[in-house]
């Protein structure tokens, strides 16, 4: 397992974010002509938060996780072929102290293996309470050629007992309309090879359009995918000297081959080692 102390690795990976269904992320503030608008930026453009796909993505590999090992295990999730929870030290109060004072004194391989056996297989990579997330999700903004006006849709109550619409409760909803193109960008860095079997599958997903973002997914909102044709993958080993000054001369290595391929191949090459 990789730690902070040092930065080893870093890949940036830009593209375009299509919206193959309306999508619509909200926000509590009532402006505007809908009951629910979608969020914007203070000029009023629209735009989806970074966090929001974080998180998004982060619930499609936890559920995938298993894949990579069978021991692979999750907060607050069943440990594979077992009947007992193991508990992360993201999930409680006190584990970032118990984590300096692990560290205190410890040689960087002895910490690795105590997160390694502490930290769930999600938490290592995204972070938590405890431990900071090697991978940055940039908002992503429309492309200027893209700005189409939103629309609003309508929607009813539903008593969750009867199954039928609650008299009297109709509202309506903003939506950014399918065939919107935002800017995405992920940087990711300090990775080791599970960090790279587990973000190549959430990459994955979303090349074949298998991530779902905001609310209203049940009504089949918030379908994207990545177009595979605009995605470029700069990655820099900072181990190697030729390579970082590359890097520090404004000439990153890119990714020549595919970047359907190449996350395959990351991900191909770390469950040949299980």
């Amino acid at each position: 397992m990789e730690l902070h102390h040092q930065l080893k690795n870093r890949v940036e990976i830009i593209g375009n974010l299509v919206l193959d269904t309306a999508l619509h992320v909200g926000t509590s503030q009532q402006v505007g002509r809908s009951d629910s608008p979608v969020i914007r930026t203070q000029f009023g453009e629209v735009f989806i938060p970074g966090s929001s796909l974080k998180g998004a993505f982060r619930s499609k590999v936890e559920s995938l996780a298993h894949i990579l090992d069978e021991n692979a295990w999750v907060c607050f999730l069943q440990k594979a072929g077992g009947s007992s929870h193991r508990q992360c030290l993201t999930t409680y109060s006190k584990g970032a102290t118990e984590i300096q004072e692990r560290a205190d004194g410890a040689k960087p391989e002895e910490l690795a293996e105590f997160l390694e056996e502490n930290l769930c297989i999600a938490c290592r990579l995204f972070g938590g309470a405890s431990w900071r997330s090697k991978v940055l999700f940039d908002d992503l903004h429309l492309l200027q050629s893209y700005n189409f006006p939103t629309e609003l849709r309508d929607g009813v109550g539903i008593d969750r007992d009867t199954r039928k619409a609650v008299e009297g409760v109709k509202y309506d909803f903003e939506a950014i309309p399918a065939g919107s193109r935002f800017q995405f960008r992920l940087v990711a860095e300090n990775l080791g090879k599970q960090d790279w079997a587990l973000l190549s599958i959430g990459l994955l997903e979303m090349l074949q359009g298998y991530l779902s973002l905001g609310g209203k997914t049940s009504r089949g909102l918030g379908s994207c995918h990545l177009e595979t044709e605009k995605l470029k993958i700069t990655n820099v080993d900072f181990t190697d000297k030729q390579s970082a000054l590359n890097y520090f001369s404004t000439k990153p290595s890119a990714v020549d081959e595919p970047p359907e391929e190449w996350f395959l191949k990351k991900l191909n090459t770390y469950l040949n080692q299980q």
